[in-house]
């Protein structure tokens, strides 16, 4: 391919109710952005029950954003990715300290290693010992994404970390660590902690003074939880419920407070959490930034400072004014922009912790056989089409335009034929009979630890493992049965119409 100027990466951001898209043309200007809403069911939880619905939209914003490259950084949900701090002997080098944190992390996870894929940091070192930072994701999550975005004709460099994005657009920020760089201030307090509030989780990162990722936990309380809690409580509907939000937040003034005590009770959760991890943490931290979409909501840092007893504020990257001009929420877009970031570095791919597998990890990676770029085309495709154009022009002009016309023959009359017209077909109308109803016992399945449950050919683990099934999805009840380990097991219909067996622990049947 012909390479007349570079191409940088664009940031990828999908979550599981929006996908954002940002392309840098320098490290300070926007060149190209998106955002789309996606419908409930498309993601859940990190994983792509509809690839077809994702692959579409994917397209759709990146079409609508006018992104030129096709070299892509794309983020990982922090609710399924592995994190964990190891120390160890200073003297390890490369495969030695490699093997050992291989054999340590298969200790701390309770997944097999050939299920993930995962990728190590050296992050601190003293006399004795060194910190490494470990973090690893399900291979079946980095697979789905590769080939969808390879079957979109697009090239993924980078699977990187929500909260490590995150952290880089904030610092890119000439306001973010100002209060850091005061000679007054030690280092241990220029310590960051950042509340990421999305829909379904909220996300708890701690970055030390050298900007490395110390600590991170997952709270299963956010955005959707405000909603349906003011739904419930104040017996509205979905639609007026945001309005609600939106107009009220944590106000103690407006409405009498009535949102702001819902939503402070709904958000008493995070705040417990956060406290937690600056116990946990121990080390003093500086400072304190809410984001992500609910960080929007009026009054929200308020009240985390009230309930915190120190400042929290909203965290925007540097890039905020520009985005508000072009009239979007820049709050949104922070993370994306870590990415685009990330994919101006001389070699995104190996300028961090990269969760894409490869050669040089001794990884294959899956195959994938349609190629379907969303939009644009390489310089050296374009060359090539300009060329076949030009010879197609001049073999038009020279065999074609230059051709004497030739000249015109009367056209035959046709004999005129008597065409019957068919006689109107007998209209009958049918009697139609009543449907009848029948109630049909339905399964639903619980949450798991992995976030979906296996469906296999028989009652029993021994058995094929044919597809996966997801929390909340329902499935028609045939029957039930015990495994050779006397375990219960419900037999469902799945909705390609085949059948198969789910651990009844797992499941409810809705009777």
């Amino acid at each position: 391919m012909l390479k007349f100027f570079k191409k940088p990466a664009f940031g990828l951001d999908i979550s599981d109710f929006s996908i954002e898209v940002l392309e840098l043309t320098s490290r300070n200007k926007v060149g190209a952005f998106a955002r789309i809403k996606l419908e409930e069911g498309i993601i859940k939880d990190g994983f792509v029950p509809n690839r077809e619905k994702l692959t579409e939209k994917i397209r759709k914003a990146i079409n609508e954003a006018g992104v030129k490259s096709n070299q892509v950084v794309v983020s990982l949900p922090e609710s399924k990715v592995f994190i964990h701090i190891f120390r160890v002997p200073k003297n390890l080098k490369n495969q030695e300290l490699k093997e050992l944190i291989s054999s340590q992390a298969a200790k701390a996870i309770s997944l097999e290693s050939d299920k993930i894929y995962w990728d190590y940091q050296v992050i601190s070192t003293s006399k004795e010992e060194k910190e490494v930072l470990y973090i690893g994701t399900l291979k079946e999550i980095i697979d789905t994404y590769y080939v969808i975005l390879k079957e979109l004709g697009l090239e993924p460099v980078v699977f990187e970390l929500e909260s490590i994005a995150l952290q880089r657009a904030l610092s890119q920020s000439k306001d973010f660590f100002s209060a850091l760089k005061t000679e007054n201030k030690p280092k241990e307090a220029r310590n960051i902690l950042i509340i990421d509030i999305g829909s379904r989780t909220t996300n708890i990162n701690i970055f030390d003074n050298r900007n490395s990722l110390r600590l991170s936990s997952v709270v299963q309380v956010a955005g959707n939880n405000f909603n349906k809690a003011i739904e419930e409580k104040m017996k509205v509907s979905s639609d007026s419920t945001e309005k609600l939000k939106k107009a009220n937040g944590f106000s103690k003034t407006k409405d009498k407070g009535k949102v702001a005590d819902i939503l402070k009770e709904e958000a008493r959760p995070i705040i417990d959490a956060v406290k937690k991890s600056l116990e946990f943490y121990k080390n003093p931290v500086g400072e304190i930034y809410l984001v992500g979409g609910s960080s929007t909501i009026p009054k929200i840092s308020e009240y985390f400072s009230e309930s915190l007893e120190t400042e929290v504020n909203l965290g925007e990257s540097f890039l905020a004014k520009e985005l508000s001009i072009k009239g979007v929420k820049p709050v949104l877009f922070n993370t994306v922009v870590g990415l685009a970031l990330r994919g101006l570095e001389k070699n995104p791919g190996n300028s961090g912790m990269n969760l894409l597998p490869g050669t040089k990890k001794g990884i294959s990676l899956p195959e994938v056989k349609n190629l379907n770029r969303p939009k644009g085309m390489p310089v050296g495709k374009i060359i090539f089409s300009l060329i076949v154009l030009v010879f197609l022009g001049w073999i038009s002009y020279t065999y074609i335009l230059n051709d004497p016309v030739p000249e015109e023959k009367p056209a035959e009359e046709k004999p005129v034929v008597n065409e019957e017209i068919p006689e109107e077909p007998e209209i009958i109308e049918a009697t139609s009979t009543p449907e009848v109803i029948e109630e049909v016992e339905k399964v639903t399945i619980s949450d798991t630890e992995t976030g979906w449950l296996n469906v296999r050919k028989g009652p029993g683990t021994n058995y094929e493992i044919i597809t996966k099934v997801y929390p909340d999805e329902s499935y028609v009840f045939l029957e039930e049965s015990l495994s050779d380990e006397n375990e219960e097991w419900y037999k469902i219909e799945l909705n390609d119409e085949q059948e198969g067996w789910v651990f009844s622990e797992y499941a409810n049947r809705d009777e």
